[in-house]
């Protein structure tokens, strides 16, 4: 890597250790990270911290914590959320390998409504369970599609309720503004600050632990009551992720215009 000369190294693959970072940090140039949780985070010149928990401990200075670090990879114009579909047309996407199987766990839930509704599954190429537990569901109902897919935005955008996990999904979703329910695949996801009540998503916690009354609760609140599926759409309205590549690249060019700075006083 050092024949590269590189200006800055970014790290965008998860939680990081220390051992690696300091063996990064040798080739003396701005490291720069990605959503990082690991131990190596603290040791590198700037972390963008989207999928971040209500913040215990605010000092780290090089942190920046919050949506800055959210970039759409495109334009997306917002859905047209006047009405409800008839019948209403609900997306299931937990994207990746889904460890606990809430695609499935959900699916399930949601056969058990005996209302009229139209269900997309949606799974990408790293979902490790068998396809096949999905697919004898959509035998059962014309309504239901299985898709394998790599672009859940273009399937997105057609639903009236989106119900996924609490990682970057609630991200695309505030972008088309459609109510969403999350059910968490993990521990660290239910303290994730974003796709919470506040922002405009029906957080129900740990998803390997729901109960099937609590999600078709939750379902049905969203049909029946206007003013609540209103009200989760005003409140993703407040969010714009438009300058967030702009403000990324500054950030980072201001990390490696201050790394030269420093090297220039210690000569």
């Amino acid at each position: 890597m050092k024949s590269f000369n590189p200006n800055c190294i970014i790290h965008d693959s998860g939680n990081s250790e220390k051992d690696l970072i300091r063996r990064l940090k040798a080739l003396n140039c701005p490291l720069i990270h990605f959503d990082d949780h690991g131990d190596g985070g603290a040791l590198a010149d700037l972390v963008f911290q989207a999928l971040y928990e209500n913040p215990k401990d605010l000092s780290k200075e090089h942190f920046v914590y919050g949506l800055t670090g959210y970039i759409p990879s495109q334009a997306i114009v917002p859905k047209n959320n006047n009405t409800t579909q008839n019948p209403p047309h609900i997306v299931v996407a937990f994207p990746h390998e889904d460890p606990e199987n809430l695609t499935y766990r959900t699916l399930r839930h949601l056969v058990q409504l005996h209302i009229p509704l139209q269900i997309s599954v949606l799974v990408d190429e790293h979902y490790k369970h068998d396809i096949l537990d999905l697919k004898r569901f959509a035998l059962t109902r014309k309504s239901i599609k299985v898709i394998q897919t790599a672009t859940p935005d273009s399937f997105i955008t057609t639903s009236d309720i989106v119900i996924t996990s609490g990682s970057y999904m609630p991200f695309l979703v505030a972008q088309f503004q459609i109510p969403c329910i999350i059910l968490c695949a993990h521990e660290e996801e239910v303290n994730y600050a974003f796709p919470q009540e506040g922002h405009g998503f029906a957080n129900l916690g740990l998803g390997r632990k729901i109960k099937q009354s609590y999600l078709q609760n939750a379902v049905m609140e969203i049909i029946l009551h206007d003013n609540r599926r209103k009200a989760y759409i005003q409140k993703q309205k407040n969010f714009d992720f438009t300058p967030n590549l702009v403000e990324v690249v500054e950030l980072i060019e201001q990390t490696i215009a201050n790394k030269k700075a420093e090297e220039e006083i210690a000569r």
